[in-house]
């Protein structure tokens, strides 16, 4: 029984920071394309 309950414990911790880690990089990722849209010499902008 409490082995079970530090399993769910243990896949929730993992799930929590697998999303964080996802949702970083894609704030990382789009970090990236607002400064390369930002700093485009040819920009119609």
């Amino acid at each position: 029984m409490y082995s079970r309950l530090k399993q769910v414990i243990s896949l929730s911790l993992g799930a929590i920071a697998g999303l964080f880690a996802a949702t970083e990089a894609l704030a990382i990722d789009l970090r990236l394309v607002n400064w390369n849209v930002a700093n485009r010499p040819n920009t119609a902008a």
